[in-house]
């Protein structure tokens, strides 16, 4: 019998990072926030469009699909951040006389 998922909410991973911060009187600057934020809305993707769209086989077969959508997300797929550019375009147009691997 396959266990149920546990959602997880985004507020409940961030929020005592945030506590745990303040409380050692530390003082919370956007710098210490985005990592935390870039990483939850990363993975909020890949469970999306990625974990919870297939039904995996095997573990081979798992890390075949990860790995085609970690291409696809990192060289084929534009990023509004990068200016709807993908981030092969959005490195050659940073130097243009520098090829890109």
């Amino acid at each position: 019998m396959a266990r149920a998922r546990r959602k997880i909410d985004p507020a409940h991973v961030v929020a005592p990072r945030v506590k745990a911060i303040c409380a050692a009187g530390r003082v919370l600057t956007a710098s210490r926030m985005a990592p935390a934020i870039f990483w939850e809305a990363f993975n909020s993707r890949l469970r999306q469009e990625c974990l919870n769209a297939s039904w995996f086989l095997s573990m081979a077969d798992a890390q075949q699909r990860i790995n085609e959508w970690r291409i696809d997300y990192n060289e084929d797929r534009p990023h509004s951040s990068l200016g709807n550019l993908t981030p092969s375009d959005f490195a050659a147009q940073l130097n243009p006389f520098r090829k890109v691997a």
